[in-house]
């Protein structure tokens, strides 16, 4: 297929800018088939979508034989091996080829049948610098058409770039053009197929091409990655960036991948009735080996760049006796380096950590520890991974790091708002369908009805009603979380994918997406699970369409001073964020014991209130965000159940007023419907 052909196969809005979400979903023990659906919002006026792991229940998944029976036939204790390159050099013009092709893989002396580039069941590992223009040839030596995702990439994700509608047949090839910006972060990043034709899923979607989904020639995403369709890209030198006495450390590469043989020796995949289900037993390895030996000299620094570059499972990391200090994430460098003990990686994720051997030759294990990621999700046993032996001659110690990495980028939490939005990935009963906001992916309507602003920084809620873990990732931009279930998040760099905590049975289960990693359990009374995110909406290829003027004009607001226009929207929006900070407030005084408190805490929400109504919030505001942000600081404060509720009564009284002079039906039902949701959190308060 000619370049320009495969573009229009890329579908329309190809020649605008594509920024994609990923909600990854996980296994059921049901046995349902795995599936991927899609559905899409408007960013900066283009298509956004947002991909979901949902599940069918027309597929019956065989069991796959034990781990340790799948991996027999391989040899274990192999010395440890960093992935090959791909490239050596980076000149300002680089050109470079992949092979995608099904292979048979040598692991660890056992012979296996998959996917590839280059022949390597990890991918060559690609080396880029910041401002450097990179021409890619993907030649499809597959029996199904595939692609390229440069996932964390701050690059154009239109045209011949990083566009996930794009799709290379069988037979053909296809040059990707990459321009690297000159401010993109240094760190790890990776690659893998994207392609979008679906294969032998089947959830059907609005305005998606119309290849078969049952064609030979298009296997789903989760198949081409869990074949082994996936490689690491490193930008720069991020020890470049560490105190001088670290930047010629060693550095290493530590890629995790698992995989699931069948009888024939073939890496499973989604076809007829067999599918991949992460929850049944895998073979986890590491650059390819099963448990190779990693050795270090006594006192030795390295850096260790991890990526889980799986199509499904979570790695929860320990090294035995140590602890990581992290200065890196997702391929930004650290705002504040952290140490760890633990370090949680949902699929996609990425850590560059420094690990400094014990003084004295010894062994340990790097490990992933057992993991439950929620009741409809997968429970991954105890595995080693590595091992790490201590020997040789002693090394002087060096000093860590502290504070911030040089370019690590600012905090936004002091950044001024231009929007929030709520996000609310959602299933059907039978887990077929997957939504946001109600709404199915289509590629040629956006869920949001206006677009972001570039330059502008926005606040996102997303919310998971589900009852499993659910990682969350942008395509293009990444993002600073700013709490989890309303508990303020320690600011310590920007990240593209974090693992959202599912509820279970009014508890709010917290997977630590921090670099700690670890489970905690925090609660809100009836309110789901969610994250809120807040990220800047920024050009990576600094050429998009949409007028500034355009854009400004969606949003209701004045393009040469940036102040809101009197959009009826505007008094609606107040009118729900009003009710919001009620309900919010209502919901943090509840079960109350001090009096001295109360007066105070129901004063300051008075006052939050008079000045919501005053001047309320821009249009389309987060009514739930806006509140959590505004009431956070009430929620510690206890105060006594009678006086709360003759305040309840007062306030409730004062929002119905408002409602009835300025809002619609539906803002009086929400009104309404609010104090229910009061009376039922808080039965005291009924009384």
């Amino acid at each position: 297929m000619a370049q320009d052909e495969a573009s229009k196969r890329a579908g329309r809005g190809v020649e605008e800018s594509v920024d994609v979400l990923e909600l990854s979903r996980r296994r059921s023990r049901l046995g349902r088939r795995v599936q991927i659906g899609y559905v899409a919002a408007m960013m900066v006026g283009l298509p956004v979508a947002v991909s979901a792991f949902a599940e069918s229940s027309g597929h019956v998944t065989a069991a796959p034989p034990s781990s340790a029976a799948q991996a027999r036939g391989m040899v274990s204790g192999l010395p440890f091996r960093d992935p090959r390159n791909l490239n050596a050099t980076t000149p300002r013009h680089l050109k470079l080829r992949l092979i995608a092709a099904a292979t048979r893989f040598d692991l660890g002396g056992k012979e296996i049948w998959g996917d590839s580039y280059d022949g390597s069941y990890i991918g060559p590992t690609m080396h880029v610098q910041p401002g450097e223009r990179v021409a890619l040839t993907l030649v499809n030596k597959l029996p199904t058409a595939t692609n390229l995702h440069f996932h964390g990439m701050h690059v154009s994700p239109s045209g011949s770039s990083d566009n996930p509608y794009i799709s290379v047949p069988p037979g053909r090839s296809f040059v990707y053009h990459l321009n690297i910006p000159r401010d993109q972060p240094q760190g790890t990043f990776w690659y893998h197929d994207h392609d979008m034709c679906m294969g032998d899923e089947m959830m059907a979607m609005p305005g998606m091409p119309s290849t078969s989904p049952r064609s030979s020639s298009c296997a789903d995403i989760e198949s081409q990655i869990f074949a082994g369709l996936s490689g690491s890209i490193i930008v720069g030198d991020d020890r470049s960036l560490l105190p001088p006495a670290l930047r010629d450390i060693t550095a290493h590469t530590l890629v995790f991948k698992d995989l699931q043989v069948n009888k024939a020796g073939r890496i499973l995949q989604n076809a007829g009735n067999v599918s991949i289900d992460s929850d049944k037993p895998t073979v986890r390895l590491v650059n390819g080996e099963l448990r190779p030996v990693l050795t270090m000299r006594p006192g030795q620094t390295e850096l260790w760049r991890l990526s889980n570059e799986g199509a499904d499972i979570f790695y929860k990391l320990r090294l035995d006796g140590y602890r990581f200090t992290v200065i890196g994430q997702d391929g930004y460098p650290s705002a504040h380096v952290t140490t760890a003990g633990t370090l949680l990686l949902p699929p996609a994720k990425r850590y560059d950590v420094l690990v400094t051997a014990s003084a004295h030759p010894s062994q340990t294990w790097l490990r992933t520890l057992a993991l439950n990621t929620g009741p409809s999700g997968d429970s991954y046993p105890d595995a080693p991974l590595v091992k790490l032996r201590v020997a040789g001659a002693p090394m002087s110690p060096l000093a860590k790091p502290t504070g911030a990495v040089a370019t690590a980028q600012p905090t936004l939490s002091d950044a001024h708002i231009a929007r929030y939005r709520v996000l609310k990935p959602s299933e059907s009963p039978d887990g077929s369908v997957m939504y946001i906001n109600g709404k199915t992916f289509n590629m040629n309507k956006s869920i949001f009805s206006a677009p972001a602003v570039l330059g502008t920084v926005e606040q996102w809620t997303v919310y998971n009603e589900s009852s499993e873990i659910h990682p969350f990732h942008i395509h293009t931009d990444h993002f600073q979380v700013m709490s989890i279930n309303g508990v303020p998040q320690r600011y310590t760099g920007e990240q593209d994918i974090i693992p959202v905590p599912y509820k279970k049975k009014g508890r709010e289960r917290d997977p630590g997406p921090g670099a700690g990693g670890s489970a905690a359990d925090t609660f809100r009374l009836g309110c789901p699970n969610k994250a809120t995110l807040i990220g800047r909406a920024t050009d990576s290829t600094r050429t998009w369409p949409r007028p500034q003027q355009e854009a400004a004009a969606n949003m209701g607001s004045d393009p040469a001073t940036g102040h809101r226009s009197s959009h009826p929207r505007g008094c609606r929006a107040a009118v729900a964020a009003a009710t919001g900070v009620f309900l919010a407030v209502a919901l943090a005084a509840c079960g109350s014991s001090s009096p001295s408190s109360s007066k105070v805490a129901v004063k300051r929400a008075c006052q939050q209130v008079a000045a919501v109504l005053a001047d309320g919030p821009d249009p389309g505001v987060d009514p739930v965000g806006y509140a959590e942000a505004q009431v956070l600081p009430l929620r510690q404060i206890r105060t006594p159940q009678k006086p709360l509720q003759q305040k309840i009564d007062e306030l409730a009284s004062a929002y119905h007023a408002f409602s009835s002079a300025n809002g619609s039906r539906a803002t009086k039902t929400a009104v309404t419907a609010a104090s229910r949701q009061i009376d039922a959190v808080c039965p005291e308060a009924a009384q």
